[in-house]
């Protein structure tokens, strides 16, 4: 997304919205500090009350109250209509044909040496990607993702003496497919999501950590190692 756009034009949004919101918080910031400490406390009081009905209603009450406030900030709405702004260039430009870009970055690819670039699994913001469905070359897997799935099916390959799949996603869920003679390393943290591996499952927990290592049946078998961070969504690794 947005692969027309320079990396400059990125970066001065997002410090142009930076600056915005610290002038906004200086010139306003007695007004602001009293809603963000109004709508905090209840997102607070949701998290301590036991009660599941009243710490509902008090948990989504401070976190629509933030949003909304959010939504009032000069930062937000800079970042909201140069996102739109920027989505519109994107569009029009990718109808053109970018001969020149083309170009470019094919001479670059040929005159570098030990450069090679390669997409399994992309850093795609929103969309459901997978990657296995056929046979392939392992390489090391390391992704960024925005909202929906990514799976992994690491059992059409042959993987490596150690081999990596790194995940850091927002909202969605990551299912790994791991062939049965394997060991397997697991890292996995996430604020709220579910944990499956290999049939045995956790309720959905808030701010879990995991780690799991699989027993080494065979030490000279591969090892996989899965490091996965999740805003929100379920980790499933199973064996085939």
């Amino acid at each position: 997304m947005f692969s027309h756009i320079s990396t400059k034009t990125i970066q001065f949004v997002f410090f142009t919205g930076i600056l915005l919101f610290i002038l906004e918080f200086f010139s306003d910031g007695a007004g602001l500090l009293p809603i963000l400490f109004f709508f905090g406390l209840f997102i607070f009081i949701g998290k301590r009350t036991k009660r599941r009905t009243l710490s509902a209603i008090f948990w989504w009450t401070g976190w629509i109250g933030l949003g909304l406030t959010a939504v009032t900030l000069w930062a937000v709405q800079f970042w909201v209509i140069a996102f739109f702004v920027l989505l519109l260039l994107q569009m029009r430009r990718s109808g053109r044909e970018p001969v020149e870009e083309q170009a470019e970055v094919e001479e670059l690819s040929g005159r570098m040496e030990n450069y090679e670039r390669d997409e399994l699994l992309g850093n795609r913001l929103w969309g459901r990607e997978k990657v296995g469905r056929k046979p392939f070359h392992w390489k090391d897997i390391n992704v960024i993702g925005g909202v929906g799935d990514k799976i992994v099916d690491a059992t059409n390959t042959v993987l490596p003496q150690q081999a990596v799949i790194i995940v850091r996603h927002g909202l969605g869920s990551v299912t790994v497919y791991v062939p049965y003679e394997v060991n397997v390393i697991i890292r996995h943290s996430t604020l709220y999501g579910r944990v499956r591996l290999f049939g045995k499952e956790e309720a959905k927990r808030w701010k879990q950590t995991v780690t799991y290592h699989s027993p080494a049946a065979d030490e000279e078998a591969s090892t996989l190692y899965i490091f996965t961070s999740l805003l929100s969504g379920d980790l499933e690794v199973e064996r085939r």
